[in-house]
């Protein structure tokens, strides 16, 4: 048992020195000069920096919303397009069974007509 409690010590004791002392170091320098001086900084500096890119990403969403635009319209059109060719196709198929079967009408009149020759 005692030797439990010291290695439990032993744990909690090495998290204490690893953690606690940096945030108590850290905290005043943090409040003292990076919140008030640095902060306000950088801010800046990233405004600076970023509005160019920032002008840019709205040209380019622009571009974007535009050719999505564009696409979808053709996409519309593809859609009216795919059923004129089907239609046409099914015209084309309607009068293709219409003159076949004219033509097998016509063979069996040719047919009539010849046997009948042959007779007289």
């Amino acid at each position: 048992m005692p030797l439990e409690k010291e290695a439990s010590t032993d744990k909690v004791f090495v998290v204490i020195l690893d953690q606690k002392p940096f945030i108590y170091v850290w905290r005043p320098f943090y409040r003292l000069l990076f919140a008030p001086l640095i902060l306000p900084f950088l801010v800046a500096f990233r405004n600076l920096f970023l509005a160019d890119t920032r002008k840019a990403l709205s040209e380019l969403s622009s571009a974007v919303f535009a050719l999505q635009q564009q696409c979808e319209f053709q996409q519309r059109l593809l859609a009216e397009l795919r059923t004129a060719v089907q239609s046409f196709a099914s015209t084309v198929e309607r009068s293709e069974a219409g003159t076949a079967r004219q033509w097998t009408e016509m063979e069996k009149l040719l047919l009539i007509y010849l046997s009948e020759a042959r007779r007289d």
